[in-house]
């Protein structure tokens, strides 16, 4: 949590009472209407009524009733901490699916035996093949994605719960054979059910059509990263029947709990560093206080980059790049040297350790920590990074032909473990995919997120914007990161215009994405290729690297000391979680006024919304720098535990010798306050993506019957995990309330949140 704002009198009341919350109501039937709140309505498009859910779910009974292995179960409890628990200890092998607050559904890997012996479930079925195929990927198997002599791409599988290397590896050769020798004809025979569904009876005709036609892949090739397996370069020129045989396959396997296509990462392609500083171009007061990234290291993946220019040479004068070669290393070792003063890791994930002309990866490392050695910071003759004292861990996913990214999408962990390792916790991202659908790329920076819980990712939105709505691409979809869309660099608060390539969100599950804006265009920054040369560039791509620099800034403020008195104090120094980091960010958001796209001009409302998110970041809104009655005051809890049932209560009082600002700093006149939280990772097949429920809500002690709560909403708010509330101008004297609820907490035994 993060309080921020007018000047505050804070008060934590010491301990927390623990209130019992409504029973939760069983499962229900595994009906259509459940399916479709489990897996979405997409994915149960197949099925018209509950006569076909129930011959399917009879049909995968009958398939696997005497079949002794493992095998992936829907297994649905009641959402309360004791069934949930006991199904957990009796099968260990489980990844969590989803969490309404009355049902919580597993996937467990499991014999059928064991399933028949626990008493406690509510809802247990083998998991049919129709959904573990990823949403809108029937409908893109005969676009060009796949057919056609261009088509890059592939298919991405994830393996059950607990398969270990050996397993995926035995997996991966098991498909590959079947699929070489044509013996996977047989397992798809009779395996879809026949429905009364036109949807149905279509899928139905083209499996028939894919196995009829489609051929033995002698050379197909099957890679094995746990927990996933992928099958790259599926191209077939002639018709679909062929990634129709392959995908309808591989839903048959019981080991397979989720198929989706590969994604195709594409580029999100005056001085903004004083804009989301403090609104104004001319002034950088973090800069001026002494937060300039000192000690921080940014993890950044993208094109390459040239460390001979001078952003990022090791001295002043020209000649060479970095002066230790050591920190060019395979992911596998990670070898780093802290003491480079700009590049301490250089890893050539594609064996290719450059980047190209003006290229994309030197544009955004230097808008992060960019910098000149010897250079004024915030002088006016240059275009130095945000964090400009901060040092980059780099990932090459390029090639010095710039004929795309290519990551190790599979385990992003083999691209985050090196710049770890280097001393990163902040992670940028300024690429991404077309679709909208929250996938294994999200799943997996939520798993690394809620595994490492001082790491922050944050990743570019897109520039899609022109398209519509649903236009946020994964992996800014992940629910525990900040995905960041673009304002118009030429426009300043309050009068901030989103930029109109900007993608608009939500995700495919309703939560606000994107989370932050920040200026994207007219960027300028370091360019590859010259020696000091500078480029400028525009997208989502440039304001990413903005907000993480940002976030290098936030970190050296509480690991410095700043906090509470806004005076660096040893004594008061911490490593805040990413949560916090993120929580700041947020409440730091300003209003975007408004949106244009083709001539229409959209006025937004207050933040947030599906364009803006939480608004664009004025960090000095936040930051206490000083002890002038002029800064704001600041109140922050990290990493504080809660479980279901729990209410946490925080009273903070306005002083009474408070004074409402007036003119430019009247965007200080509010009570704000916001709640994050990193949450468990699950599925990329659930309908609903955020698996825990914690609830923020405020009131002013003078009027305790109106209650406030979050995101602009009538009432709790249970899809996010980012709760924002804002008090517009309160009297000295006030007395305000803030409780937070853990209201379904079962995936785990406690929640920590910011």
């Amino acid at each position: 949590m993060h309080i921020s704002g007018i000047s505050l009198l804070a008060f934590l009341v010491p301990a927390f009472t623990v209130q019992s919350l409504a029973t939760t109501v069983s499962c229900g039937a595994p009906n259509l209407q459940f399916l479709q709140t489990v897996f979405g309505k997409e994915a149960v498009m197949e099925l018209s009524n509950d006569a076909d859910v129930a011959r399917l779910m009879s049909l995968e009974w009958g398939r696997w009733e005497t079949d002794p292995r493992r095998l992936p179960f829907l297994a649905c409890t009641t959402s309360n901490r004791e069934s949930v628990q006991h199904l957990l200890n009796e099968v260990p092998l489980h990844v969590p699916l989803m969490n309404d607050g009355s049902c919580a559904c597993f996937v467990v890997h499991a014999t059928k035996d064991k399933v028949d012996l626990l008493a406690d479930l509510e809802i247990a079925t083998p998991v049919p093949g129709i959904f573990k195929i990823a949403e809108g990927f029937f409908d893109q198997m005969n676009s060009d994605a796949f057919v056609g002599a261009a088509c890059r791409k592939g298919v991405h599988v994830t393996t059950a719960p607990g398969f270990d290397p050996v397993d995926v590896q035995e997996l991966a050769d098991r498909v590959r054979t079947r699929l070489s020798t044509g013996t996977y004809r047989q397992d798809l025979a009779n395996f879809f059910v026949s429905t009364d569904s036109v949807r149905g009876q279509r899928w139905q005709e083209r499996i028939a059509t894919a196995v009829s036609h489609a051929k033995n892949f002698t050379s197909i090739e099957v890679i094995a990263d746990t927990p996933y397996l992928s099958i790259p370069d599926l191209c077939f020129p002639e018709d679909s029947s062929s990634i129709i045989a392959i995908v309808a396959y591989l839903a048959t396997v019981p080991d397979i709990v989720y198929v989706e296509p590969s994604p195709v990462v594409t580029l999100h392609n005056w001085n903004s560093a004083g804009i989301v500083q403090s609104g104004t171009s001319t002034i950088a007061p973090l800069w001026a206080a002494g937060l300039t990234g000192k000690g921080q290291v940014v993890g950044v993946s993208d094109t390459g980059l040239d460390v001979t220019n001078c952003y990022f040479r090791q001295t002043a004068g020209g000649g060479g790049g970095t002066s230790d070669t050591s920190v060019f290393t395979p992911a596998s070792i990670g070898a780093f040297n802290i003491k480079q003063r700009k590049v301490v890791q250089y890893v050539p994930g594609n064996g290719d350790s450059v980047d190209v002309l003006n290229g994309h990866g030197t544009h955004v490392c230097g808008t992060i920590v960019g910098y000149i050695a010897g250079s004024a910071i915030g002088g006016t003759n240059n275009y130095n990074g945000v964090a400009p004292e901060a040092k980059v861990a780099f990932f090459d996913g390029g090639t010095a032909q710039d004929t795309g990214l290519s990551f190790p999408l599979s385990s992003l962990h083999h691209m985050y473990r090196p710049q770890l390792r280097a001393g990163a916790r902040v992670f940028s991202q300024s690429w991404g995919t077309g679709s909208n659908n929250y996938a294994s790329t999200d799943v997996q920076i939520d798993r690394y997120m809620y595994q490492n819980p001082q790491t922050l990712t944050i990743n570019s939105a897109g520039n899609d914007g022109r398209l519509g709505t649903s236009t946020v691409g994964s992996p800014s979809l992940s629910k525990n990161c900040i995905s960041v869309g673009a304002t118009d660099i030429l426009t300043t608060y309050p009068t901030i215009n989103l930029a109109d390539f900007s993608s608009i969100g939500p995700s495919g599950d309703g939560r606000f994405k994107p989370d932050l804006v920040a200026p994207g265009t007219s960027i300028i920054s370091a360019a590859g290729g010259t020696a000091c040369g500078t480029v400028g560039k525009r997208g989502t791509s440039m304001s990413c690297p903005l907000v993480a620099g940002l976030a290098l800034l936030v970190r050296q403020y509480f690991m410095e000391g700043w906090y509470p008195t806004g005076v660096k104090t040893t004594a008061n120094r911490f490593v805040p979680s990413g949560a916090l980091v993120k929580a700041m960010l947020i409440n730091s958001a300003v209003r975007v006024q408004r949106y244009t796209n083709n001539s229409v001009v959209l006025m937004l409302g207050p933040p947030p919304d599906m364009y803006q998110g939480f608004g664009q970041v004025m960090m000095s809104r936040v930051l206490r720098l000083g002890t002038g009655s002029t800064q704001p005051d600041l109140f922050v809890v990290t990493s504080r535990p809660t479980a279901t049932g729990n209410v946490h209560t925080y009273k903070f009082t306005v002083r009474s010798n408070y004074v409402p600002p007036t003119g430019s700093n009247a965007v200080r006149d509010a009570f704000e306050v916001t709640l994050t939280w990193t949450d468990p990772d699950g599925l990329a097949s659930a309908a609903k993506n955020v698996l825990h429920d914690l609830d923020l809500v405020a009131s002013l002690d003078s009027v305790p019957a109106t209650p406030r709560f979050p995101n602009n909403l009538a009432g709790p708010d249970t899809l996010n995990n980012v709760e924002k509330i804002r008090i517009e101008a309160p009297s000295p004297g006030d007395v305000i309330t803030i409780s937070i609820t853990g209201t379904s907490i079962v995936v785990t035994p406690t929640q920590t949140y910011a």
